[in-house]
């Protein structure tokens, strides 16, 4: 089974390539096929949808002039928008494209409740907090609650037995679960947010700063979120989860798997 990629993370972009690429049944049934900035790729027709009505909901994945690319479900579709809303948008973004009279435009897309989650094709992601026991190519025991867990992991995952976890994992049957992706207990920080900024691709790229005063670089765009982009604010205290250790640099910089308030 190939590994799952999760609405929200930045590996998303990889939705975002194929997306991007040419279709050549596109090609052959005369579909027009718009070409901007020097790759070719369709551009999804809005003329059915009434002005003032919702085209699609789902995460930024690309900025490209007067278009933009955004991922919903295991689908990511090119639309023409209003490219002056750029700057007040970031990747990762979650994000309703609305039908306008000349332009369409976006709009921030609240999620009210992180706790229901669900991966890219549908199938309900469940948690669950142990301490891992044993480990193998392809599974890992955690003891959660005085019971012993397998979870499927289909590769190898570098943990010493003892370490605290929570696993991200969906089941295809009652007594087999897969995960989906893994937190460290061990491994995240409590950071503050002193400055958010925008990378030239429209990344969030925030300076954040920890008890002791060490200052971070950490992109909101390159991770899972159980935030919404749109309400990060300077000041706000978030935790990061990290992966691979935390770079020798000033600002220091981490491997950042997942981001919540």
């Amino acid at each position: 089974m190939k590994k799952l990629i999760i609405i929200g993370m930045a590996m998303m972009m990889v939705f975002a390539m194929v997306g991007c690429q040419k279709d050549p049944s596109i090609e052959e049934s005369g579909e027009e096929v718009v070409d901007n900035t020097g790759d070719e790729y369709y551009i999804s027709p809005t003329d059915h949808i009434a002005e003032g009505e919702v085209i699609t909901a789902g995460y930024i994945v690309q900025f490209d002039g007067e278009y933009i690319h955004i991922i919903s479900g295991d689908l990511v579709e090119v639309f023409e928008y209003d490219k002056n809303q750029a700057d007040d948008f970031y990747l990762n973004q979650n994000v309703s494209l609305v039908k306008g009279e000349k332009t369409n435009t976006l709009e921030p897309l609240i999620i009210e409740d992180f706790s229901i989650r669900h991966t890219n094709m549908g199938h309900m992601i469940e948690s669950l907090t142990g301490t891992v026991s044993n480990t193998s190519d392809e599974t890992l025991v955690i003891t959660s609650e005085g019971k012993e867990i397998i979870i499927k992991t289909y590769e190898p995952q570098e943990l010493v037995e003892g370490t605290r976890v929570t696993i991200r994992y969906m089941s295809f049957e009652e007594d087999e679960k897969s995960m989906v992706y893994l937190l460290n207990e061990d491994s995240k920080l409590l950071l503050e947010v002193k400055e958010i900024n925008r990378g030239d691709k429209g990344e969030m790229l925030m300076l954040m700063t920890d008890d002791d005063g060490g200052e971070y670089s950490i992109s909101a765009s390159g991770c899972i979120l159980e935030l919404n982009i749109s309400e990060i604010t300077v000041g706000d205290e978030l935790v990061v989860y990290y992966q691979n250790g935390i770079m020798e640099s000033w600002p220091m910089q981490v491997d950042t798997v997942l981001i919540k308030k």
